[in-house]
């Protein structure tokens, strides 16, 4: 079993400060499969950074169809995300738990209803396109203590395309121009320019570029 920690161990370094809290580099999550105890007192900037994830989100959610004619919808994203790039944007409703965790490059398209469990990290590069009711997903729970979690982080290449309702797994790298078909799971790294489908996802063909 897996002892468990008192407090964090080898961190995720978070991109910004949250506000109210002491720099992350002192309170941090954790990228590297280390466990991470949610009981400890250094969680707390966690819980602070998800409360003002989730106040933005919200936000968003209730009010996005004024908010795509006026402008704010950009606003409120930028607010939200750590980055996001230029002709970048997320197609409301959406579901983010860390906001600062998830960095969007250049002209990344993501459709209506993703939802990002994020603690673990999530950067999209430049001209992906992601299709409605994905899923990316960065923590997982220890099996005998479920108050113990494990972040790994996901990352999306250049010109990759995410099918409708794929869910895309802790610690994954989806590489440049892949093509993940509609409601995959992703258990593990896609190549450059690889057709991959199903449970778990499996590469049926490469692309010629």
């Amino acid at each position: 079993m897996r002892p468990r920690p008192t407090s964090f161990t080898t961190p995720i370094t978070f991109n910004r400060r949250w506000p109210g809290s002491s720099r992350i580099g002192q309170n941090k999550i954790n990228s590297s499969s280390e466990p991470v105890d949610m009981r400890t007192a250094t969680y707390q900037p966690a819980r602070e950074e998800m409360a003002r994830t989730g106040a933005i989100n919200y936000e968003i959610n209730q009010s996005w169809l004024p908010m795509m004619t006026d402008g704010r919808l950009q606003e409120k994203l930028t607010e939200m995300l750590n980055g996001l790039g230029a002709g970048s944007s997320i197609l409301p409703p959406l579901q983010i738990d860390f906001g600062r965790q998830v960095t969007l490059a250049n002209n990344v398209f993501i459709n209506h209803s993703v939802m990002m469990s994020a603690a673990g990290g999530i950067e999209i590069e430049e001209g992906v396109q992601i299709a409605p009711r994905v899923n990316l997903i960065t923590v997982n729970h220890d099996l005998k203590d479920k108050m113990i979690v494990i972040c790994k982080p996901v990352h999306i290449k250049k010109n990759a395309w995410i099918g409708a309702a794929t869910t895309i797994l802790p610690g994954v790298t989806i590489g440049e121009n892949a093509v993940v078909g509609a409601a995959s799971v992703v258990t593990k790294d896609v190549p450059d320019n690889a057709v991959v489908v199903g449970n778990p996802a499996k590469v049926i063909r490469t692309i010629e570029m």
